[in-house]
Protein backbone atom coordinates (compact mmCIF):
# COMPACT_ATOMS: atom_id res chain seq x y z
CA UNK A 1 0.00 0.00 0.00
CA UNK A 2 2.71 2.50 0.74
CA UNK A 3 4.63 1.53 -1.94
CA UNK A 4 1.68 2.23 -4.03
CA UNK A 5 1.06 6.11 -2.71
CA UNK A 6 4.68 6.65 -3.05
CA UNK A 7 5.25 5.58 -6.37
CA UNK A 8 2.41 7.66 -7.55
CA UNK A 9 3.85 10.56 -5.77
CA UNK A 10 7.28 9.81 -7.41
CA UNK A 11 5.42 9.23 -11.06
CA UNK A 12 2.65 12.37 -11.30
CA UNK A 13 4.15 14.76 -8.89
CA UNK A 14 7.55 17.05 -7.64
CA UNK A 15 6.76 15.62 -4.31
CA UNK A 16 10.14 14.37 -4.27
CA UNK A 17 12.60 16.30 -6.90
CA UNK A 18 10.29 19.30 -6.37
CA UNK A 19 11.41 21.00 -3.16
CA UNK A 20 14.46 22.73 -2.56
CA UNK A 21 16.15 20.28 -0.31
CA UNK A 22 15.94 16.54 -0.63
CA UNK A 23 15.39 15.94 2.89
CA UNK A 24 12.07 17.69 3.04
CA UNK A 25 9.91 15.24 1.53
CA UNK A 26 11.54 12.89 4.06
CA UNK A 27 11.28 15.15 6.96
CA UNK A 28 7.29 15.75 6.24
CA UNK A 29 6.06 11.87 5.52
CA UNK A 30 8.22 11.35 9.05
CA UNK A 31 6.28 14.08 10.71
CA UNK A 32 3.05 12.93 9.81
CA UNK A 33 4.13 9.09 10.79
CA UNK A 34 4.99 10.66 14.23
CA UNK A 35 1.65 12.84 14.39
CA UNK A 36 -0.47 9.44 13.68
CA UNK A 37 2.30 7.15 15.85
CA UNK A 38 1.69 9.33 18.72
CA UNK A 39 -2.47 9.23 18.54
CA UNK A 40 -2.06 5.45 17.74
CA UNK A 41 -0.24 4.97 21.11
CA UNK A 42 -2.15 7.34 23.16
CA UNK A 43 -5.24 5.23 21.65
CA UNK A 44 -3.56 2.09 22.88
CA UNK A 45 -2.46 2.96 26.62
CA UNK A 46 -6.18 4.44 27.06
CA UNK A 47 -7.56 0.93 25.73
CA UNK A 48 -5.58 -0.71 27.95
CA UNK A 49 -6.55 1.02 31.02
CA UNK A 50 -9.96 0.76 29.78
CA UNK A 51 -9.35 -2.95 29.79
CA UNK A 52 -7.64 -2.93 33.40
CA UNK A 53 -10.42 -0.76 34.83
CA UNK A 54 -13.21 -3.58 33.75
CA UNK A 55 -10.79 -6.73 35.09
CA UNK A 56 -10.95 -5.20 37.83
CA UNK A 57 -14.91 -4.25 38.01
CA UNK A 58 -15.31 -7.68 36.63
CA UNK A 59 -13.51 -9.23 39.45
CA UNK A 60 -15.29 -7.22 41.96
CA UNK A 61 -18.65 -8.34 40.73
CA UNK A 62 -17.41 -12.24 40.91
CA UNK A 63 -16.40 -11.46 44.17
CA UNK A 64 -19.13 -9.82 45.46
CA UNK A 65 -21.42 -12.77 44.02
CA UNK A 66 -19.03 -15.44 45.36
CA UNK A 67 -19.62 -13.59 48.97
CA UNK A 68 -23.08 -13.22 48.53
CA UNK A 69 -23.78 -17.22 47.48
CA UNK A 70 -21.31 -18.41 50.29
CA UNK A 71 -24.05 -16.24 52.88
CA UNK A 72 -26.98 -18.16 50.88
CA UNK A 73 -25.30 -21.36 51.58
CA UNK A 74 -24.56 -20.38 54.77
CA UNK A 75 -28.36 -19.67 55.22
CA UNK A 76 -29.33 -22.46 53.83
CA UNK A 77 -27.23 -24.77 56.08
CA UNK A 78 -28.54 -23.14 59.22
CA UNK A 79 -32.19 -23.41 57.72
CA UNK A 80 -31.34 -27.41 57.16
CA UNK A 81 -30.10 -28.12 60.30
CA UNK A 82 -33.00 -26.30 61.97
CA UNK A 83 -35.62 -27.99 60.95
CA UNK A 84 -33.63 -31.60 61.18
CA UNK A 85 -33.70 -30.89 64.76
CA UNK A 86 -37.02 -32.55 66.34
CA UNK A 87 -39.44 -30.14 67.06
CA UNK A 88 -40.37 -31.66 70.52
CA UNK A 89 -37.86 -32.17 73.24
CA UNK A 90 -38.12 -35.00 75.62
CA UNK A 91 -37.82 -33.88 79.32
CA UNK A 92 -37.39 -36.91 81.78
CA UNK A 93 -38.24 -36.37 85.30
CA UNK A 94 -34.08 -36.48 86.42
CA UNK A 95 -33.41 -33.38 83.88
CA UNK A 96 -33.59 -29.98 85.29
CA UNK A 97 -35.53 -27.73 83.28
CA UNK A 98 -33.70 -24.80 81.55
CA UNK A 99 -33.92 -21.48 83.07
CA UNK A 100 -34.55 -20.57 79.57
CA UNK A 101 -37.57 -22.23 79.59
CA UNK A 102 -41.37 -20.91 79.79
CA UNK A 103 -43.09 -21.66 83.54
CA UNK A 104 -45.96 -23.06 81.83
CA UNK A 105 -43.45 -25.78 80.41
CA UNK A 106 -41.84 -26.69 83.63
Amino acid sequence: MLDSFFSFLERKTDFMTGEATSGAAKEMVLKSFDKYYQVAMQRKVDEAEKNRRADEERKARAEAQKKADMEEYEARKRQQEQEEEPKIVEITEEEEPSKDEPKWLR
